[in-house]
């Protein structure tokens, strides 16, 4: 038994251009919404997340700019059988963007939807199993409009709730489950497929979640995680960024509690670790904050 279960600156003074945008968020977003424990016919589960995180690019005093992201993600998920978990995800964002020059941007509304399915491939029990492989599949849709200043331009790429292009994923999963141990893996991989608000094209990004669970008794567990995104330079206007891109990874303490039997509670933060990141881009803290219910 398992307890169930996260710039474009253009700045007029500078020669070369200075964007970053984060389109793959480090950690496997479905471990909330579709949850880690074993699937049963006919479940339905809603879920809030709440994410606060912070961006840096470009070198001080000079062009950088700073990323202050807050979100609010609405999931439901529904498992038609045991095997298959469909679920949709709308983010709700508040972001905030300074720039060297001391200018502020803000946005706020709802953001890409994201449509993803989970599939139980193998299962080395039918009845009573401890092992289950599968695939991931999903798409993050351009429903987030471009956001305008009060002259008309297009606000910088990074406070934007979208970036006007579809991205579909592809991928696989592993969970192992003995009570009072559970273990997760997934690796995700996103490949844009066309370029969206001002010719901006993400590069494309491996995603992986290692978890690692332990529960103290049927109310709390303690969870430790690995999250991981490698991800290929962004592009816009024919320009590569040359601060975006690389290789970071996360350390990921978290808890879990188990408030009753449809409600769950999950807190998790994500520190870096280890960078291996492109240019002068520096990513902090992760704070991730969730709740479930099940009907």
């Amino acid at each position: 038994m398992s307890i169930k279960n996260l710039s474009l600156l253009l700045l007029a003074n500078l020669p070369a251009p200075v964007f970053a945008c984060a389109i793959c968020m480090t950690g496997d977003p479905t471990l909330n919404t579709m949850g880690t424990e074993k699937l049963y016919e006919g479940r339905l589960r809603f879920s809030v997340d709440y994410l606060n995180r912070t961006e840096t690019t470009g070198v001080a005093g000079v062009d950088e700019t700073k990323l202050k992201d807050n979100r609010l993600t609405l999931g439901l998920a529904y498992a038609p059988t045991r095997r298959l978990n469909l679920a949709i995800r709308v983010p709700v964002l508040s972001k905030t963007f300074d720039t060297a020059d001391l200018s502020r941007t803000k946005s706020s509304g709802i953001g890409d939807v994201d449509l993803s399915a989970r599939y139980t491939l193998w299962l080395d029990d039918e009845h009573h199993p401890t092992q289950l492989f599968g695939i991931l599949a999903g798409l993050r849709t351009p429903t987030g409009r471009e956001q305008f200043d009060s002259k008309g331009n297009s606000l910088d790429i990074d406070v934007q709730r979208g970036t006007g292009s579809w991205i579909p994923n592809l991928g696989a999963w592993y969970g192992y489950y003995h009570y009072p141990y559970f273990f997760y893996a997934s690796s995700v991989y996103h490949q844009p497929i066309d370029k969206g608000f001002q010719e901006f094209k993400a590069g494309k990004a491996l995603v992986s979640t290692f978890l690692a669970q332990y529960a103290l008794n049927y109310q709390f567990a303690l969870q430790f995680g690995l999250d991981t995104r490698w991800s290929t330079k962004n592009t816009q206007m024919g320009e590569t960024d040359q601060n975006s891109g690389g290789f970071i990874a996360f350390v990921t303490p978290g808890l879990v509690y188990h408030v009753s039997e449809d409600v769950l509670l999950n807190l998790s933060l994500q520190i870096p670790a280890y960078k291996n990141l492109h240019g002068e881009h520096s990513e902090g803290n992760s704070l991730r904050l969730g709740v479930t219910y099940d009907f």
